[in-house]
């Protein structure tokens, strides 16, 4: 007799509101948590561009809240910063930035943040700001 063996395996995203259990499309696991790795090599950018962050790794900066695998706050106030990553528009889950008291003079490719509720910019050197900003019609 012949016995029939079933395998299951539970496939879920990062965005899915359930403890996932294993993620595919670009979810890493560190230290038993989920992370979109997308969002990490944002973080990695904002290192490689301030030498005021003072940390290796991309998950010590500032302070940070993940929602199902994505950044979704992202707190770098008083961080000497000089500049952010092009590649900013594409935290496409982040609610909430604060950037205030930094030395940022520019703000490109911040339009592009579709989901941004909170932008916290006080205390940098803004001259001017980019027509994409008027792009964050989640701001509240």
């Amino acid at each position: 007799m012949k016995k029939l063996l079933i395998i299951s395996l539970l496939i879920v995203s990062c965005d899915n509101s359930t403890e996932p259990s294993f993620c595919i499309e670009g979810c890493i696991e560190i230290d038993g948590e989920l992370y979109y790795q997308g969002d990490i090599d944002i973080l990695q950018e904002f290192i490689n561009l301030n030498v005021s962050l003072s940390v290796e790794e991309p998950l010590d900066i500032g302070f940070q809240i993940w929602t199902d695998g994505r950044l979704f706050e992202l707190q770098l106030h008083d961080n000497h910063l000089t500049a952010l990553p092009e590649s900013i528009g594409n935290l496409s889950s982040l609610e909430r930035l604060f950037l205030g008291s930094n030395q940022l003079t520019t703000l490109e490719s911040i339009g592009n943040l579709s989901s941004l509720k909170f932008l916290y910019l006080e205390g940098n050197q803004l001259t001017t700001l980019p027509e994409s900003i008027g792009n964050l019609n989640s701001l509240e």
